[in-house]
């Protein structure tokens, strides 16, 4: 199976559905999806392309798991929850950015996204959850939403280029120095 169309109609893509399907290297979603189920797609190495609706509005636990040919990925606007591990180990990923709706990213989301150079976070984001960015060796500066008052633990560890953290509290630049 190297892509796929899901038919009209379909409104949640569950567990595992796809996971492990090595050779999918494309698959079309229908607008009307709402859910992306946790490892929907986890270790579909070879997968390159997929365009996510705009009515989804969650991206479950360890939904792209793995999915290490996926170089770009656009977070629909509806998204407000992104579930833990959602893009572990992406690691052709070079950018992402999440829309202001987004208000909860869950631990180690883009653990190991090597390539990850640039990301933009949503301005809901109020907290930065346990290694978010954990490994993402290649980012080298970010900025954080004017609310964020929590950053958890090794949200930035083994980030071995990371050379600055902006921040608009005068108190928070301190404390990360």
């Amino acid at each position: 199976l190297a892509s796929f169309i899901v038919p009209e109609g379909i409104t949640r893509i569950g567990s595992e559905a796809f996971s492990y399907c090595n050779n999918l290297t494309t698959i079309i979603l229908p607008e009307g999806i709402t859910r992306i189920g946790s490892k929907a797609f986890s270790e579909c190495s070879r997968l390159a392309s997929i365009s996510i609706p705009e009515s989804v509005t969650r991206i479950e636990n360890e939904a792209f798991f793995g999915c290490s040919s996926l170089t770009n990925i656009l977070i629909p606007k509806k998204v407000v929850e992104i579930g833990s591990s959602a893009f572990e180990r992406c690691i052709g990923l070079t950018s992402i950015t999440l829309p202001n709706g987004v208000k909860s990213v869950g631990d180690f989301a883009f653990r190991d996204c090597i390539g990850l150079t640039s990301i933009i976070l949503s301005d809901s984001l109020t907290q930065l959850y346990c290694g978010i960015f954990y490994g993402c060796k290649s980012l080298t500066s970010i900025i954080l939403p004017d609310d964020v008052n929590c950053i958890g633990s090794e949200v930035f560890y083994k980030c071995e280029n990371l050379q600055s953290i902006i921040s608009s509290f005068e108190e928070m630049k301190h404390d990360l120095v």
